[in-house]
């Protein structure tokens, strides 16, 4: 009574301890509502090892399909919650919420524990299983579960909130990287552009050499030809990202206005819904991890195999799909000339400390002064 009272005010009733003494002398030892009273005095007064001897003693007195077993399982969970078993916790409220699954109850606890405990780590579990409870809770017309529910769908919102945030960042990193490579295919064209006028002067030098004016013709039409193969390269590059922050920008506009049109509706469980189905952040990220591989790649074809010639046999990988593994897509950019930690992983979408371990691991595995390594990765394909 006390317990179910706390939502508006709390009942002037003692504690249970006062009646425990009445209880023990109406029971028998044998009897389980006597054990169950006993393991919640040893839970209160900190006797966990003995808690847990009643905990499993009542555990065995009854089979998993049985309505029981629900409840013990789930003060089994508490009893490893304070013993610090966190991996047990979830192990006995996960056979406690399966048992009520088996016995149809409406009226539950522990898949509402469990939704909580995977929220860090799987979003759209979790907010299906917070629906289901709350549901059932408003389904069998309880009083009190409704209304523990709602405190745990905010922390799914806020979690919904960071997965939209991370969609931006993925966005403007595309354009930060866009930026980057359109720059460095201008300074190739350059380049050769450079190298095409010098070459120019040369065979006006030689016009009056007709032994010498045969190469002189063949080293520009060479020339001319890389020049032509850079164009279509800085070309395709550059189409590939328009593309792609096309399709993205459409896609993102798209889900937005539809949920905005839900919101707008009062729909916010069929928002909630799509929502937890929607991954486009993730999408977003591995698509453009796919298209950084590609547009690397092609401008350094070798840099996998001389990158792992600066390493030691045993950390030296190559993906097998043709693409960058994590350690190297960081290199990778180092290579571009990005040599900031954080600029890294705003770009790559991981925690700073993760580079800086990317960057630490590799290093330690560096054939040589690992000091001089970054500068050996830079010197790739010049």
């Amino acid at each position: 009574m006390a317990g179910n009272s706390g939502m508006v005010e709390r009942m002037s009733i003692p504690p249970e301890a006062t009646f425990r003494e009445q209880l023990y002398r109406m029971l028998t030892p044998d009897k389980s509502r006597y054990q169950i009273i006993l393991r919640d005095q040893y839970i209160e007064e900190g006797q966990l090892e003995k808690a847990d001897s009643m905990s499993h003693l009542l555990l065995s007195s009854v089979k998993p399909e049985d309505r029981d077993y629900a409840i013990h399982s789930f003060f089994q969970s508490e009893i490893e919650v304070q013993k610090g078993n966190r991996g047990n916790q979830m192990y006995w409220l996960v056979k406690s919420a399966e048992c009520d699954v088996i016995n149809a109850v409406r009226d539950y606890a522990s898949l509402t524990m469990v939704a909580q405990l995977i929220l860090p780590t799987d979003v759209d579990r979790s907010f299906r299983y917070l629906r289901i409870a709350q549901e059932d809770a408003l389904a069998y017309n309880a009083k009190l579960r409704p209304w523990q529910i709602s405190r745990f769908l905010m922390q799914v919102e806020d979690a919904y909130q960071d997965r939209q945030e991370r969609a931006s960042r993925s966005g403007k990193i595309w354009s930060i990287l866009l930026a980057i490579l359109t720059v460095i295919l201008s300074l190739g064209t350059y380049f050769l552009i450079n190298r095409s006028l010098k070459l120019s002067k040369l065979r006006k030098e030689l016009e009056n050499s007709n032994n010498s004016l045969a190469l002189a013709n063949a080293t520009l039409n060479d020339l001319n030809q890389q020049i032509s193969k850079a164009d279509r390269v800085k070309e395709k590059y550059i189409l590939n990202f328009l593309r792609g922050l096309s399709a993205q920008v459409a896609v993102t506009r798209a889900e937005d206005n539809r949920f905005r049109n839900l919101l707008k509706q009062g729909k916010a469980d069929q928002l909630l819904k799509e929502l937890s189905i929607s991954g486009r952040s993730e999408k977003a990220r591995d698509e453009f991890y796919e298209t950084f591989d590609t547009t690397f790649l092609g401008l350094y074809p070798s840099f996998v195999e001389k990158f792992n010639a600066l390493l030691k046999e045993e950390a030296r990988e190559t993906a097998p799909d043709g693409r960058l593994t994590t350690a190297q897509r960081v290199f990778a950019l180092i290579r571009l000339g990005i040599d900031d930690s954080k600029a890294i992983a705003t770009i790559l979408d991981y925690s700073l400390s993760t580079i800086y371990n990317y960057k630490v691991a590799i290093k330690n595995a560096a054939l040589g002064d690992r000091d001089s390594f970054e500068a050996k990765v830079k010197s790739i394909g010049k």
